[in-house]
């Protein structure tokens, strides 16, 4: 058994500080949490409610602070007794959650927006300083301050969901400004959803929502991966006018606080969940999305539809009676009311997530004007294989691969594929792992040369609007220059150069890729590229063959192929021109790297 741990002397110091200060007092003594490997500290804060006032005049809290203050976690918990009971905004569900410890669960979060990011983004809260404690109990009376005054959230913050749950299983659903137009103009509140799990994961997409009588109601658009799975799950779904929230603001935890909220929008939720279920065979465990609508700012008008799943439990199934109630329909209700949907049972309440493309790709993505194009890379080498990956995950989801090619081991040391695809053709294993890379990637595979005479590839490629080569071979070249798509097409033509540490970026746009004007203007980079290699040996892939292999790392690849992107959507933007060739050298990875403040400034 591990010893309880003497209290740190700086968390000593600094919990004396807070006690000397006006309004907050000690609440008994601290006491140490193993499982968490904190020190709890109870509080009492005078609030300076007035009377009438949901808060009381004074509040109890439990400081939790990591042993290795002033580093490691503070967080603030209100007291089981004494501490507020409600659940607020900017606040985790307030239950008392377990009965061994005495304080709730509903941390409070005192810190600004951006704190999840770290030294990424300036955060005030004083890491490494002994007064850190005071500054988080400074934060614990604006936070009351706000609550009793109605100010936790202002008009025009981003809206914040009251927390549902953490259940390991996520549904993704796709919702955007078009598709709440679409279910505004619905009639129906209860149905059927196709849901596609991935792969073996916890998380499944909303594919395909219906109506009771099988209607399509809402098809969101997916891409490959989704679209093509053969057996979808079958759930349910409801649909409210408003989110369902017990004031002042958490989300209901038993079903008869959900049924109150929906007796508020004059709406059966039982009811509702009956019609819904009632055509469901497979499960008597079935996942059901709760839909409502929800702003993206605080007290604006909706503007989205939020799905927000849980997953039901021994549901009365269709042939399945139950002793003590009658066959059929009613029989069923009237069993799943009682049992399943019995109002002082706990939701199971799962994750929720739109993944709409604006929704998920806020960590990172290229400009609309690249997001939006239709784009054939050419060669899935390597080169190819981490501009099309880098690609679909900035946002670009229509997107054709072509290379003949098939995958040797010897690829693997700078290709984005891995040992189970060695053997196949490079454009078919690397179009299967870009469509599992988004779930709205559409990658179409052509394992064929450039050009090739099959009239299926031809309709493939001929509507693609920009146009990548990444085989550095002027074969490809000179054909893109004779077939050329029939109407103004973006080029791109990305190659490495002097073992790896430069890239060729060659841009023009119009009816035909210029490859005279590729050859003329590259020629004396390449003459320099020979003269500043010769006599350097090339390497060669084992014994037995005499071909020799280009020589560059992975590091290389990775360089020049995001820097050529990173070109080419800035482009795409209208920032640069599609006017020609650029060297882009980077023998800076090569060289040491200097430390920060050594740099000769001469």
């Amino acid at each position: 058994m591990t010893a309880m741990p003497t209290m740190p002397a700086a968390l000593r110091v600094a919990r004396r500080t807070i006690l000397d200060r006006e309004g907050v007092f000690a609440a008994g003594e601290s006491v140490w949490d193993a499982e968490q490997e904190s020190w709890a500290i109870p509080i009492e804060v005078a609030t300076g409610a007035e009377d009438g006032s949901e808060i009381p005049p004074t509040l109890r809290w439990y400081l939790l602070v990591d042993n290795r203050y002033p580093w490691g976690g503070i967080e603030i918990f209100p007291a089981k007794e004494g501490g507020i009971a409600g659940t607020y905004p900017h606040q985790r569900h307030n239950s008392e959650e377990d009965p061994d410890r005495p304080w709730r669960a509903g941390n409070i979060c005192v810190r600004e927006p951006g704190f999840t990011l770290g030294r990424a983004l300036a955060d005030s809260d004083p890491r490494g300083d002994d007064l850190r404690l005071s500054w988080h109990v400074d934060r614990l009376i604006e936070w009351v301050g706000a609550a009793i005054s109605g100010n936790l959230v202002r008009d025009g913050e981003p809206f914040e969901l009251p927390q549902f749950g953490a259940g390991k299983i996520t549904v993704g659903f796709n919702e955007d400004d078009r598709s709440f137009q679409e279910w505004c103009r619905a009639a129906d509140r209860a149905g059927t959803v196709e849901l596609v799990r991935f792969g073996a994961s916890h998380t499944y997409v909303a594919r395909r929502f219906l109506s009771p009588n099988g209607d399509e109601l809402c098809v969101p658009r997916w891409g490959i991966s989704i679209e093509s799975e053969s057996k979808p799950l079958i759930g349910a779904w409801i649909r409210l006018g408003e989110m369902p929230v017990v004031p002042p603001y958490a989300a209901p935890m038993r079903w008869r606080e959900l049924f109150d909220a929906g007796e508020k929008q004059n709406l059966d939720v039982a009811a509702l969940i009956g019609e819904a279920i009632d055509p469901l065979t497979e499960t008597a465990s079935p996942i059901l999305l709760v839909g409502f609508p929800v702003p993206r700012l605080v007290n604006d008008p909706p503007e989205l539809m939020h799905w927000q799943p849980m997953q039901l439990e021994n549901v009365a199934m269709d042939g399945r009676p139950r002793p003590g109630f009658r066959s059929g329909k009613k029989g069923r209700m009237r069993c799943n009311q009682a049992v399943a949907l019995n109002p002082a049972k706990r939701i199971n309440w799962m994750g929720g997530r739109n993944f709409a493309p604006p929704e998920i790709a806020t960590r990172g993505q290229f400009g609309k004007a690249l997001r939006r194009r239709r784009v054939l890379v050419l060669g899935a080498g390597a080169v190819g294989s981490v501009l099309a990956e880098l690609l679909v995950r900035g946002g670009v989801h229509d997107l054709v691969v072509m290379d003949g090619g098939t995958l040797e081991a010897g690829n693997l040391v700078r290709h984005t594929l891995t040992l189970p695809e060695v053997g196949l053709p490079k454009a078919i294993a690397l179009g299967h792992r870009l469509n599992l890379m988004s779930p709205h990637a559409r990658v179409v595979a052509v394992p064929a040369r450039f050009p090739s005479l099959d009239q299926k590839v031809i309709g493939q490629i001929m509507d693609r609007d920009l146009i990548i080569d990444c085989t550095g071979e002027d074969d490809t070249l000179h054909a893109l220059s004779e077939h050329a798509p029939g109407h103004s097409t973006a080029y791109a033509s990305v190659s490495l150069g002097r073992r790896g540490s430069r890239c060729y970026l060659f841009l023009a746009d119009g009816s035909g890729f210029p490859a005279t004007e590729f050859w003329s203007t590259i020629a004396p980079h390449l003459e320099d590229d020979r003269a500043a290699t010769a006599g350097l040996s090339l390497p060669w892939e084992g014994i037995g063959c005499w071909h020799p292999v280009f020589p560059a790392t992975a590091v290389d690849v990775w360089h020049a192929a995001g820097t050529a992107v990173r070109e080419i959507d800035r482009a795409c933007n209208g920032e640069i021109r599609w006017d020609g060739l650029r060297v882009i050298d980077h023998e800076c990875s090569r060289a040491p790297v200097a430390k920060a403040g050594s740099v000769d400034r001469a």
